[in-house]
């Protein structure tokens, strides 16, 4: 399963043996993902899917969920995740987490932007608006690479790292244009596409 707005994407990949078999991908809108999870939220045992005349169909007890599928395109979203990011850190997400959150409270209420610092033994998060000032966080990492400076939308990451469960996530980063890549230290079945922006 993948979703982007353009800013951002999440993929999530399981092997379903017994699942249905797809010639192609399916659009399913977001209004209907909304629907399909809160009609499984909470529920602990097995439900069935399947794809028939341009629907999604849930089954799940008593109930039956439909969902029109959508119409067009989706893009092609492989050539937006980066393969070559090598500047890699192992981090506590909630270390980070709470950081971003502290330090985007004086980020622009417009766009959110903040600079990530990468240094030998160091990630420094940082954020400066001209009306209330700057705020920056030093996290101490594991890292020996080259330095890099790196614009974001901390919401973005907020958002990211709060629907993860993981103690700690991996942050692969490029150069100072290349999208950040983000997942879960010990799960390789999600990661998160985050694209850079200019401060």
């Amino acid at each position: 399963m993948v979703s982007t707005d353009g800013h951002r994407l999440s993929k999530f990949g399981k092997a379903l043996p017994k699942g249905p078999k797809l010639a192609s991908g399916v659009l399913i809108p977001r209004k209907g993902v909304g629907e399909i999870r809160r009609a499984i939220e909470g529920r602990e045992a097995a439900c069935d899917i399947g794809i028939h005349q341009g629907y999604f169909v849930l089954r799940a007890d008593d109930v039956t969920l439909t969902v029109k599928l959508g119409e067009g395109q989706f893009p092609p979203y492989e050539q937006v995740i980066p393969k070559e990011n090598d500047k890699i850190v192992v981090i506590a997400r909630e270390v980070l987490l709470d950081a971003l959150r502290r330090v985007s409270i004086i980020a622009s209420d417009k766009t959110w932007g903040i600079r990530l610092s990468l240094e030998k033994g160091s990630l420094a998060i940082e954020a400066d608006n001209p009306d209330l000032g700057n705020a920056r966080e030093k996290l101490d990492v594991e890292y020996k690479g080259s330095a890099l400076q790196i614009g974001f939308n901390a919401r973005y990451f907020i958002d990211l790292l709060s629907e993860m469960a993981s103690k700690d996530v991996r942050l692969e980063l490029g150069e100072d244009l290349d999208p950040a890549v983000i997942r879960p230290a010990d799960d390789s079945d999600y990661l998160g596409v985050v694209m850079p922006m200019r401060l």
